[in-house]
């Protein structure tokens, strides 16, 4: 597969296919991982958190350019279940990031099955120097919203300062807010989560 390398026009793609060559060279290539000690490939996907669930906390990986204004970033992701250890998880999707000695600052979607209690929502956060802010943004997931063993597209459109994110290709959530309006991609998951993400891309409109 091809390396997540920039076109002039700032595209990037990552289909995690690419073996890793030995340390310290990045792993996967083009990716700057900040945070957790279980990030790793798995069959084209790339996966942070433990299989079984068991080893968990905080995970953080970056990519691509501090030039980036303007983007839609889409990719697959599956959660998987970790229920039986008691612990909320789930995943989030950076952007418009400028890291500072490692810390990010800038947006996140998160897909979050653990907040609002059992029934999960959507929603956006600012993060100032690594630590998430107040959400500006939710939306409460349907009750029977299958958050768990299901592959599902995530696409989030970045326009000026609004922002929307669909759901296999449904929209989930749109807001808007003018504080950052540039910079890096990124992954991240909390807790026990285990999330596995593929297919990553970002293009320019």
């Amino acid at each position: 597969g091809p390396t997540p390398t920039p076109t002039p026009a700032g595209a990037f793609w990552d289909d995690f296919d690419e073996p890793c060559k030995p340390p310290p060279a990045p792993c996967p290539p083009g990716w700057t991982e900040t945070m957790g000690p279980y990030w790793h490939l798995d069959d084209g996907w790339y996966c942070a958190g433990s299989p079984g669930g068991e080893h968990g906390g905080e995970h953080r990986s970056f990519a691509g350019q501090s030039s980036w204004t303007n983007y839609t970033i889409t990719t697959r992701v599956i959660l998987h279940d970790p229920r039986r250890h008691g612990q909320n998880t789930g995943f989030g999707i950076y952007f418009r990031i400028t890291l500072n000695k490692r810390k990010p600052t800038g947006y996140i979607f998160q897909y979050d099955p653990g907040w609002r209690k059992q029934r999960g929502s959507f929603l956006y956060r600012k993060i100032v120097n690594g630590r998430e802010q107040s959400p500006f943004a939710y939306k409460v997931a349907p009750d029977d919203y299958e958050w768990y063993e299901v592959e599902r597209e995530i696409r989030i459109e970045i326009r000026g300062n609004t922002y929307t994110t669909y759901i296999d290709g449904v929209p989930v959530l749109r807001a808007s807010d003018d504080t950052y309006s540039a910079g890096q991609i990124g992954l991240r998951t909390w807790n026990q989560a285990n999330a596995c993400f593929d297919n990553i891309r970002v293009t320019i409109p």
